[in-house]
């Protein structure tokens, strides 16, 4: 038996080194999702000190035959004091038809393309900064003027080191999504791969297993069945996240973390889900033709037409976002499972309808929160 004094010691030791362990570090991040470029966020991103961006290049879809590339982004990058993540999402029927050559061949298609998109980028971007180091410095000769350019834009490719892939894969995909990831790691040694992690993948490890990758992102977001009428809120709930982070076993990778910043509304006719009404859809004059049945759910007033899409009389529409609250509540149950350190918190997606004056206090609290 040890001695009193010593076990005391210890005691005293162990507090010691867990105060002096200070805070965790974080490392504020956002995901771009949209197809065309949205720079009106750029303030945003500064004034809350955002260190890195999860940017979507194009997702791989599956088109009956073969998998092919869809909805590719179509802008630079506009945020050059940020570190750029690229991002390629893969659906899981996808993987469902896939064997290990046409693993193989995916792989191969979204090195090619993802290089060809960043090299498009670069190319613009030099463009864009020429006229800026022609008024800096015009004394600058054309060759040298190409060629600091060109250097400019190499360190920016060379700068890319992380790349993600986005998949909801499911345990009966398991094994080719792996190998797809294996294969990509294999034709690009520069970059380090990380994946998206679902609640019910971080749930189940044992069903689902765990990706060959060197880290993974939670996503925090999309709890619920977005076609359901009983559901309160598809994009956010707190009692359904928590059944998947309480009593979970402990992830095999240390996780990053994703929380929406979104929202939408979800269209109903007698009951049937129809279609989203995007954000941005969601104005004024939308809204006054929508009449409030409780805090969540409208009903539309008369036939009207939104985003090409004949919304009736008498149709139900629930809007969704994530309330703050029940975000913090969240974050509570967060801290006690195994995430990375430092910690990078993402939000899901940057978009212009994202308010500065409403947002970056928000944000900022939900940043704290995590210490």
């Amino acid at each position: 038996m040890k001695h009193p004094l010593l076990l005391f010691a210890a005691l005293v030791l162990t507090l010691h080194c867990h105060s002096s362990a200070g805070p965790t570090p974080i490392i504020p991040a956002f995901y771009i999702w949209q197809t065309e470029p949205d720079y009106y966020s750029y303030n945003l991103v500064k004034k809350l000190g955002v260190q890195k961006i999860f940017l979507r290049l194009f997702d791989v879809a599956w088109d009956g035959q073969k998998p092919i590339p869809a909805g590719p982004y179509r802008g630079d990058f506009g945020y050059p004091d940020t570190e750029m993540i690229p991002v390629v999402f893969i659906t899981n029927e996808t993987m469902q038809h896939l064997d290990s050559s046409g693993c193989v061949d995916l792989a191969t298609r979204i090195s090619r393309k993802s290089k060809a998109m960043l090299r498009r980028m670069e190319s613009s971007m030099r463009t864009s900064n020429r006229w800026d180091l022609m008024y800096a410095d015009s004394a600058l000769s054309e060759a040298h003027r190409e060629d600091s350019l060109l250097k400019l834009g190499n360190a920016w490719l060379q700068n890319i080191h992380h790349f993600q892939i986005d998949c909801d894969w499911t345990a009966s995909t398991r094994a080719r999504y792996f190998y797809l990831l294996e294969q990509l790691q294999a034709l690009n040694p520069e970059w380090t791969f990380s994946c998206t992690i679902r609640l019910h993948q971080y749930k189940n490890p044992e069903k689902t297993g765990v990706p060959p990758v060197k880290s993974g992102i939670l996503m925090c977001y999309n709890v619920d069945d977005l076609k359901d009428p009983a559901t309160e809120n598809s994009i956010f709930n707190y009692n359904e996240t928590r059944k998947y982070l309480q009593n979970a076993p402990k992830y095999p990778m240390p996780l990053d973390v994703a929380l929406p910043a979104f929202r939408w509304g979800v269209l109903f006719h007698l009951n049937q889900f129809q279609c989203i009404i995007p954000d941005n859809a969601l104005g004024p004059a939308t809204m006054e033709r929508l009449e409030a049945i409780d805090k969540t759910h409208f009903r539309a007033r008369m036939d009207f037409t939104l985003n090409d899409h004949f919304i009736r009389e008498g149709d139900i529409v629930r809007m969704e976002e994530a309330d703050d609250q029940e975000l913090l509540q969240t974050i509570q149950l967060l801290r006690t499972q195994s995430l990375a350190q430092p910690l990078t918190v993402s939000f899901f997606h940057l978009n212009s309808s994202l308010n500065e004056d409403e947002t970056i206090p928000k944000f900022q609290k939900i940043l704290a929160a995590f210490n």
